[in-house]
Formats: structure tokens, sequence, C-alpha cells
């Protein structure tokens, strides 16, 4: 089995599962003992896995709730009205 191959530690897993890469990342240096590019490739190689990874990493977007952006656009349009106005 290739290293890329190779389950994360634990502790990794579990940073990935919060959506902490950078953290992830570090915890793989620290309990492999390889440098950063390794550690990343390998993080990385985990995140870009596909569904069956069972990271439980969502990438950018796959967890916003359509409302927040709406609420946010409408709180913007407001902001400018206001400054508009004054």
């Amino acid at each position: 089995m290739a290293m890329s191959e190779q389950p994360l530690p634990p502790a990794a897993e579990d940073a990935l599962a919060r959506g902490r890469v950078i953290e992830a990342i570090k915890i793989v240096r620290e309990v492999e003992g390889i440098g950063l590019k390794e550690a990343k490739e390998r993080v990385d190689g985990r995140r870009h896995a596909g569904p069956g990874a069972g990271v439980g990493f969502a990438g950018p977007g796959e967890r916003r709730n359509p409302l927040v952006l709406v609420v946010l656009l409408l709180l913007v349009l407001a902001l400018a009205w206001y400054v508009m106005r004054t």
C-alpha cells in the first residue's frame, strides 16, 4: 500500500472532519515525521479521495445554507441604502 493510500492518524482525520486542514497537516507531520510537502499531499489526497473516503469534509459551498446568503445580501443592500441616504 502506497503511503498516500494509508489512513491518516486518527487526530488528523478528526481535524479534517471539522474542516481544519492546516491542523490536519501539522498532525500528519508530527506523527509521521515527514516534511510539509509530503504531509500536505497526504492530507490533500485524503480530502479529494471522494465520497467513499469517510472524512466528512465538505468543500467550499457544500454546507452553505441559501437563506444565510439571502440574509447577508439583504444586510449589504440595507447598509448601502443607509449610506446613500445620509
